[in-house]
């Protein structure tokens, strides 16, 4: 086995990951404090260590397309091993971990596709569970807490599944009992709470269409007369207007920002939707042109960055926080890049992230050159993202010393040919 290891981000505060089963895990996924998705590939090596600032409950990701959610610790190092029936088990060398990870291996696995209950199944799949870790307990020692933990996370999955038929079956009857039932949860902190959450979001905001009241401010009324807990108050909120459309009412979108009032320890979700807000006035401000946000915040455009750099060959990127694909690529770009440091060539990297708060984390992430690393304003319905017919990413395209666009769907990095077609353009 090679002895190659994948650190995410810094940090005291990681899980460590070791993976003896490369041909069953491909992935680890977890949501972070503002319920995005964060997907963590091995990319080809063993162990993947991943900063957190809290123990998050990781799905794994296998190539049978199943999932399966362990809830985990902070400072520790799980091991993933193939087992017998052709899938995977984890452990960590702790007998009380491993009761727990193997009870959640066996009780909270599901197909990422296909999965379609019904609301009677969805009460007989999650009357199973709960049966299943009573007898668990009962004949096993777990840690303190695990009990209380795994019950929660049980209820929170059946109303995920719950709130999202009904959304899916337009069925709003059922809407203040779901925001009762999410504000009587004891771990607003985990990843199927926050599903949860985003769920309801999106029915309460159905339910609105369907009477005629589309805007923001009839959203942020409906959750406050709820009267939930403050915490869960302020993830609601927050997730209501994070998947708002600012276009719909830009006035409208920034009066319920400014009226935004979350707990200090929330403070961070008022930032990110400010930085949101910036963005969707640069946008409605600048709708015909192809506007860049810099990660100093100033703003530039398009055709100025290539006019300054005519004369050299450009490599351009584009990308986004979310996009897998896209972070696989920045090791070969960067290993790319220190091969041509020499000769005239510009790697440049543009996003087409819609929120500038994941935009910049993520940059950081990666440490991404701050003076060619830029965010598109209007992402996928910029002119540019029209003109070049840029409707999944990565992309990559090559412009010539001529300022020429000579390839508008060039290798990437990691292909030979990507370095072959620079270098010929650079006699």
């Amino acid at each position: 086995m090679q002895n190659k290891e994948k650190a995410t981000a810094n940090g005291n505060n990681f899980i460590r990951f070791v993976n003896n089963a490369p041909g069953k895990v491909d992935a680890i996924q977890f949501m972070n404090e503002f319920g995005d998705n964060e997907l963590h590939e091995f990319h080809g090596a063993d162990t993947l260590r991943i900063a957190a600032s809290r123990a998050p409950t990781l799905l794994f990701l296998s190539r049978d397309l199943k999932a399966s959610y362990f809830p985990t610790q902070l400072r520790e190092t799980i091991f993933i091993e193939d087992d017998s029936t052709g899938g995977f088990y984890l452990r960590t060398g702790n007998p009380i971990r491993d009761n727990e990870l193997n009870f959640c291996r066996l009780n909270l696995q599901y197909k990422l596709v296909g999965d379609k209950l019904g609301k009677s199944e969805v009460e007989k799949e999650f009357k199973n569970k709960e049966l299943a870790l009573r007898d668990f307990l009962k004949n096993h020692e777990v840690s303190p807490g695990f009990g209380k933990y795994m019950t929660s996370l049980i209820e929170t999955f059946k109303l995920k599944k719950e709130i999202a038929r009904a959304s899916k079956e337009k069925d709003f009857s059922g809407l203040l009992g779901y925001a009762s039932l999410l504000n009587e949860n004891s771990f607003p902190e985990s990843d199927p709470f926050k599903s949860a959450t985003y769920n309801l979001a999106k029915l309460m905001s159905d339910s609105l269409k369907a009477t005629g009241n589309m805007g923001i401010e009839k959203q942020y009324e409906l959750i406050k007369k709820l009267n939930l807990k403050k915490d869960i108050e302020d993830f609601l909120l927050f997730t209501m207007m994070k998947f708002y459309k600012p276009s719909n009412s830009l006035s409208e979108f920034e009066k319920t920002v400014h009226r935004y009032n979350p707990n200090k320890a929330h403070i961070a979700f008022k930032e990110y939707l400010q930085k949101n807000l910036e963005l969707a006035k640069l946008e409605t401000k600048n709708a015909n042109e192809d506007l860049l946000v810099q990660i100093d915040g100033n703003t530039t455009m398009l055709h100025k960055v290539l006019d300054k750099q005519k004369g050299k060959v450009i490599v351009v990127d584009f990308w986004a926080s979310w996009c897998a694909p896209c972070i696989a690529q920045f090791p070969h770009s960067k290993k790319l890049e220190e091969s041509l440091q020499d000769e005239d060539v510009v790697f440049m990297s543009i996003s087409m992230d819609k929120d500038r708060y994941r935009w910049e984390k993520r940059s950081g992430e990666l440490k991404l050159n701050p003076g060619a690393n830029y965010l598109m304003v209007s992402n996928f319905e910029s002119q540019l993202a029209s003109s070049l017919k840029i409707s999944e990413i990565p992309r990559y395209i090559i412009i010539n010393k001529s300022g020429q666009i000579v390839n508008r769907n060039a290798p990437r990095p990691q292909d030979p040919e990507l370095l072959e077609e620079v270098r010929n353009l650079l006699k």
